[in-house]
């Protein structure tokens, strides 16, 4: 099951995704339980900017899961898959569409 999913087995890119969500949940951890809670729990912008970070912190995991488990699209495999005239046309033709739109007046 892992290998369909994980095509490459890359040691280094999932420690830094496991450390990634340990610096999330501690940062979490730190901001709520060691200094929202003791300090500003009486009133309700404590409670407001727990809401608020807490939904920070779902949604920059949400973000690195997308990011992570995405297919990026095309990569280049080597050097041998890098056409340069098909570059060189491709620059030319924005530049070429580019010239054709006319100013807003």
């Amino acid at each position: 099951m892992v290998g369909s999913i994980f095509k490459n087995i890359d040691p280094i890119g999932l420690l830094l995704t496991s450390l990634t969500y340990f610096f999330l949940v501690y940062a979490y951890y730190v901001i709520v339980i060691v200094i929202s809670v003791p300090f500003f729990s009486d009133s309700n912008y404590g409670w407001l900017n727990i809401a608020a970070l807490t939904l920070l912190i779902f949604l920059c995991i949400v973000a690195h899961l997308k990011a992570s488990l995405s297919n990026p699209g095309y990569i280049l495999a080597s050097n041998n898959d890098f056409d340069e005239q098909s570059i060189i046309n491709h620059v030319s033709f924005i530049r070429i569409s580019l010239r054709k739109v006319k100013p807003i007046n």
